[in-house]
C-alpha cells in the first residue's frame, strides 16, 4: 500500500495536505478511496464535510444501509456539454441499432 500511494497515486498527497488543512476549520474531513478503472489503480479524494452525503436513517459509517457519496460541482456548461454527449451517444446507439433490425 506505501508503493501505491507514494508511486501510483500522484493526487493523494496534494488532497491530504488539503483535507489536513480543512480539518481544524470544520472539524470533519472524509477520504474517498476507489478503484478507477480507466486508470487501473486506485485513486482518492478529499470530500468537503458539507458535501458527504449518507442515507437519514444512518446510526454510524460502519453499518450504513446505502453507498456513501458526495456532492459533485458542475458549472452549468459542463453538465450541458455532458447531456449533448449523452444524447449524441443515445442516437448513435439508436440509430445503429434499427439499421440492425432492419438487415
Amino acid at each position: 500500500m506505501n508503493y501505491q500511494i507514494t508511486q501510483e497515486m500522484e493526487s493523494y498527497f496534494p488532497e491530504l495536505d488539503q483535507m489536513l488543512f480543512h480539518l481544524p476549520l470544520v472539524g470533519q474531513t472524509f477520504k474517498k478511496v476507489w478503484w478507477n478503472v480507466n486508470l487501473d489503480r486506485q485513486c482518492s479524494e478529499f470530500v468537503k464535510a458539507e458535501d458527504f452525503c449518507v442515507a437519514p436513517e444512518t446510526k454510524d459509517l460502519y453499518t450504513s444501509p446505502a453507498i456513501l457519496t458526495s456532492f459533485v460541482c458542475q458549472r452549468t456548461n459542463t453538465i450541458g456539454t455532458f447531456k449533448t454527449a449523452t444524447t449524441s451517444r443515445q442516437n448513435m446507439l439508436a440509430v445503429t441499432a434499427s439499421s440492425h433490425q432492419t438487415m
